[in-house]
């Protein structure tokens, strides 16, 4: 993905470093450009703000109206009879909760002139870094217990049949093209067939890849040969994260596999972020550092699980 340009942003970074390490009790507030550059590298780093719906939230918490009905058509029985009025109906509101994750790293008061840019430079792309890693954790394997910042919210590898998503086991066979398939007939029968994705783990990824070129798909493999990517197949956005993680099949049984989480983005889940980055600062006077400590406020919530497809224990070895 894009770096951020750190050339239009160096003046501001220069002026950070030194209100960061000088002795004034007036600390700024963070300044625009770090803000922007911190959310812009959380951007340009997380599959799951660029794919589900995500909005700008005014406070911790923002209602979210999800369509229940749409219009209807009929057909009058007989000449002159008043046609029914309908119109698109909404459920119950359901609730954006923003919550805050913190990071935090350091600086060295000595740097030379030259390296005080590049220090800050670093510290936005770090603390960017692990912000995406938060949101995408959550966002994909959550269980939304609240344990720590990575389960705050239910990750849509969590749902199960009962919550109304569609599982399927492979237990412990390779995922192949035909799954995918399956998967767009179950989208295709509920009308949720439009901009598909398919998130997997990239172990999980080398056996579609297999079996693209093992069934003589010239066109795909070719494609996947020369880029090194997996294209989009039967119209779904294929996406590799290692933040779909592996695991062990079963305690006695080693064998690697993975999920698979196939949705439609739109529907299945939102969400949202305050726009705002907080920095706060304080000095180990002792090591002659800095420390940064940066936090946002992000929400997310799935829609409709009827909108996931999840294929449980793919191969990953």
């Amino acid at each position: 993905m894009t770096k951020i340009d750190i050339v239009k942003s160096s003046e501001a970074y220069l002026e950070f470093y030194k209100a960061l390490t000088s002795g004034d009790t007036g600390f700024p507030e963070v300044p625009e450009v770090i803000a922007r550059d911190i959310i812009e590298y959380i951007w340009k780093k997380t599959y799951v703000r660029q794919l589900f719906p995500w909005i700008t939230m005014d406070s911790d918490i923002v209602k979210w109206y999800v369509e229940s009905g749409t219009v209807e058509v009929y057909s009058p029985a007989s000449e002159g009879l008043e046609v029914e009025e309908s119109k698109i109906l909404f459920g119950t509101p359901v609730e954006l909760v923003a919550k805050e994750i913190r990071a935090w790293t350091s600086i060295t008061d000595v740097a030379s002139e030259e390296a005080k840019i590049d220090v800050i430079a670093r510290s936005v792309m770090h603390l960017g870094r692990k912000f995406a890693e938060c949101e995408e954790r959550n966002a994909l394997t959550g269980n939304g217990s609240g344990s720590d910042a990575y389960n705050l919210f239910t990750g849509l590898s969590r749902l199960t049949s009962s919550d109304g998503a569609k599982i399927v086991d492979l237990e412990k066979r390779s995922l192949t093209i035909d799954d995918i398939s399956n998967a767009l007939s179950y989208f295709e029968e509920r009308g949720y067939a439009d901009s598909l994705v398919c998130l997997l783990n990239p172990f999980t990824a080398s056996y579609l890849r297999k079996d693209l070129s093992d069934k003589g798909l010239d066109t795909l493999s070719s494609r996947v040969i020369s880029s090194g990517e997996l294209p989009t197949i039967y119209g779904v956005k294929i996406v590799e994260t290692s933040y779909m993680p592996r695991r062990d099949y079963s305690q006695s049984d080693p064998t690697q596999v993975s999920d698979v989480v196939i949705c439609n983005p739109s529907l299945a889940a939102v969400g949202g972020d305050r726009r705002r980055i907080i920095i706060e600062r304080d000095r180990d006077v002792k090591k002659g550092l800095t420390i940064i400590v940066a936090s946002e406020r992000f929400a997310w919530r799935i829609l409709r699980p009827d909108a996931v497809y999840i294929i449980k224990n793919v191969l990953s070895q």
